[in-house]
């Protein structure tokens, strides 16, 4: 709607310094011939690849737990690209001030199949949820009112912690008629806005922590936004789907689609994310937008949490398919294996969607009293750096070392696996280790059975209802 009573407060300008330090900058970027802005995104995204190695093997996992069967080099194609569209979306956030109305109408083109759409969406007397996916170009829709100037747009966002630059975001976004809402301040606003049968933009990914809701992504447990559904849900608003489908560079067509769901958050959740995989899926160039980069599985914060799930809502299914990939590094001086495989029914219990690996001697792995499906990685105590370095590419996601003592700690190093989780009997005995759980009494810890020993050092790391 375009009443009175919607239109927006006014906006501040960025701060002086702001204006002076990145103002230039970004004009100039602006006024730079294509090819020369599209040279400088390629160089700055390769430099993040090339020397960024955490950046690069993180996309390089994400792709391999997506995509098992891709070989390395479709995976390096892909993170190369998604590593230029990382950089082409802060550049484009920062110059789009500077662009001209005629040269965005020109580069950002709404087909006749989407306008269709949209007029469907914003002419049936139903408010609007309008989802937007994760991608390279979103900073494009900031100009949705000048290609849809009759419907008032808002926009809720997740404010910058620098005061100073998300004022220049928010004025930048805001340049064209799009209506910022902070996520901390402006929710009422938007609830006002959805009353009165208006638009709100909701940026939703996989990667909402400990408030989202754990749902299946891409067949890997995620935590996800839900609060489009809640919105939807609760106005029964259209869900439209907004994608910005780069065709070259900073040329766009906006792909609009009303989705089809149960009027429910849970199932307008599973459809939007649905929506997500099979654009993912559906050519190179559009797999190498979406942020490859980025930890989009993370669903906690805390390594205390890394084996259970802590989120309020699930929208699980009963069955999970096997992806959390935890290695755990068993000693030769096992009492009992049985205990080993105790161990590891504990963790599937917390967590449902581990694939373990174990790691040991052949005479330990061997024995019978090992009955699960787990992998099996049979291995002399001996066994070097270049042994360990051949399977980087199995691109685990948590080590669990059993060893009491450090002489083995550098395997989860050698391995590449960004968290390493033991026990310490000193602080900083195990440099090698990125976490420790620290043995408060070491009398009373030796005096502990082999399982519990192994179970309380988990449970430090969240483990539950074992």
């Amino acid at each position: 709607m375009t009443t009175s009573d919607l239109s927006p407060p006014p906006l501040a300008p960025p701060p002086l310094w702001i204006r002076l330090a990145v103002y230039p900058i970004a004009f100039l970027l602006a006024k730079l011939p294509t090819p020369f802005r599209r040279g400088i995104c390629i160089s700055l995204g390769w430099l993040i690849y090339y020397g960024m190695p955490k950046r690069r093997r993180l996309a390089h996992s994400n792709l391999h737990h997506a995509f098992p069967d891709w070989d390395r080099d479709k995976r390096s194609r892909i993170a190369r690209r998604s590593s230029v569209s990382l950089v082409e979306l802060g550049a484009f956030s920062l110059v789009s001030p500077f662009l001209s109305k005629k040269w965005l109408t020109t580069h950002i083109r709404v087909p006749s199949t989407s306008r269709v759409t949209i007029d469907e969406a914003f002419t049936n007397g139903k408010p609007t949820v309008i989802f937007i996916p994760h991608v390279a170009m979103i900073e494009a829709l900031a100009v949705f009112p000048i290609l849809h100037p009759l419907i008032h747009v808002g926009g809720l966002y997740r404010p910058l912690n620098q005061k100073a630059l998300n004022q220049y975001v928010v004025y930048s976004r805001a340049k064209h008629g799009l209506e910022l809402l902070s996520r901390k301040e402006g929710f009422s606003r938007c609830l006002t806005l959805l009353r009165n049968r208006a638009a709100v933009f909701i940026l939703f990914d996989q990667a909402a922590g400990n408030p989202g809701a754990t749902t299946l992504f891409l067949n890997r447990v995620c935590s996800a936004t839900d609060l489009p559904g809640i919105l939807a849900e609760k106005f029964q608003a259209n869900l439209l789907m907004v994608y910005p489908r780069r065709t070259r560079g900073w040329n766009v067509e906006i792909e609009a689609t009303l989705l089809e769901a149960e009027p429910n958050t849970r199932d307008i959740t599973r459809v939007s994310n649905a929506w997500v995989e099979q654009m993912v899926q559906r050519s190179e160039a559009e797999c190498a937008d979406w942020q490859w980069l980025h930890n989009r599985w993370k669903i906690h914060h805390l390594p205390t949490d890394r084996l259970r799930f802590i989120q309020k809502k699930s929208f699980l299914p009963d069955t999970l398919p096997p992806s959390y990939r935890i290695w755990i590094d068993c000693p030769e001086s096992i009492e009992n294996p049985a205990h080993l495989e105790d161990f590891c029914q504990a963790i599937l219990k917390s967590r449902p969607d581990a694939e373990i690996t174990l790691m040991g001697s052949p005479r330990l792995l061997e024995n019978p009293a090992i009955l699960s499906p787990h992998h099996l990685l049979k291995m002399s105590p001996s066994q070097d750096a270049g042994y360990f370095k051949a399977y980087r590419e199995s691109f685990p996601d948590l080590y669990l070392n059993l060893h009491d003592t450090p002489d083995f700690d550098q395997r989860g190093i050698w391995l590449d696996i960004p968290e390493r989780f033991g026990w310490s009997h000193e602080k900083g005995d195990r440099p090698h280790l990125s976490h420790t759980f620290a043995i408060p009494d070491p009398a009373a810890w030796e005096a502990l059975p082999e399982l519990e020993r192994w179970l309380t050092f988990a449970r430090h790391f969240g483990l539950r209802n074992e």
